[in-house]
């Protein structure tokens, strides 16, 4: 059975984080637009193997969040699964739109044939280069320019 990497996040961050706070109601304003390139998910750097199972594992190995201007995004990741010794290797490419306040934002992925796209959630963008994004709560995943 495949193991859903996003829902799999909310896993990680109970295995991974620790408590941690921060403001993202900051007075950041602009043009968030760009590519960005996936650097950590709970504050680990990728690749990043974690055990979904005794004999599954999900490694994290790349991914990207690009914003366009009219308010639509993409975000790739690129992740292998071992299960009870059979690799696959996937990338899920999710499409969507989001709404911006600020330096907050919130990403609301279109449904599609793909069993990883079809989320809402929210993320924070430092003004500059970095965008974390929480898709899932406490599994806080880290993009930079």
């Amino acid at each position: 059975m495949r193991t859903n990497p996003k829902a799999f996040l909310a896993l990680i961050s109970v295995l991974l984080l620790s408590a941690c706070g921060g403001d993202s109601s900051t007075g950041v304003n602009g043009d968030a637009s760009g590519t960005y390139t996936l650097q950590s998910i709970g504050g680990k750097p990728l690749p990043l193997t974690v055990a979904s199972s005794a004999t599954s594992t999900t490694t994290f190995k790349s991914g990207s969040l690009t914003i366009n201007t009219d308010h639509s995004f993409s975000g790739t990741l690129n992740y292998d699964q071992n299960i009870s010794g059979t690799m696959s290797s996937t990338t899920s490419i999710c499409l969507g739109t989001y709404t911006q306040r600020g330096g907050s934002f919130t990403f609301s992925e279109s449904s599609s044939s793909d069993p990883n796209c079809g989320f809402t959630y929210d993320g924070t963008w430092n003004g500059t280069n970095s965008f974390t994004v929480n898709y899932a709560p406490g599994a806080a995943a880290v993009y930079t320019k």
